[in-house]
């Protein structure tokens, strides 16, 4: 599983925000297109700070693109199987955060009680298992309160 920590003090294995919530999320993907296979494992951790980084991050990329923010995400996930996962470590990035906000854009519970992944992450454990065929995005999500 590829780790990919976006602050410094997560290289170190050190939290420098002693008292903040954090949150893990654990993504694996399967994506078939066009006769093109890809899977793909990550971890993340982050707190209420980082998910909106993540989330601005992507707005400003689908507001320099023209589309909107789901639009840029699911298209990053729709692409996995012809692209792959980049080499180079800041579209590497980048790729992960439009992955991170597609998990984090993903509803819980009862689809009509409006919760998204975003407003829980900080506080849970979660892992998001994605397939994707057919230009169609299905998730699996688990979650479980931090004991921190």
């Amino acid at each position: 599983m590829l780790c990919l920590p976006f602050r410094a003090s997560a290289v170190n294995g050190a939290n420098s925000k002693v008292g903040t919530a954090m949150g893990t999320i654990k993504v694996s993907i399967d994506a078939e297109a066009a006769g093109k296979h890809s899977k793909f494992n990550f971890a993340w951790e982050g707190d209420d700070e980082e998910i909106n980084e993540v989330i601005g991050f992507v707005a400003e990329r689908a507001d320099e693109a023209g589309v909107s923010p789901e639009a840029l995400s699911k298209s990053a996930l729709f692409h996995l199987p012809r692209t792959g996962v980049y080499d180079d470590p800041g579209t590497r990035r980048a790729q992960v955060m439009f992955i991170l906000d597609a998990v984090l854009r993903m509803p819980i519970g009862d689809e009509h009680s409006g919760t998204l992944v975003r407003d829980v992450a900080s506080r849970q454990d979660i892992v998001a298992e994605l397939t994707i065929r057919d230009h169609i995005i299905r998730g699996k999500l688990r979650g479980q309160p931090r004991a921190n």
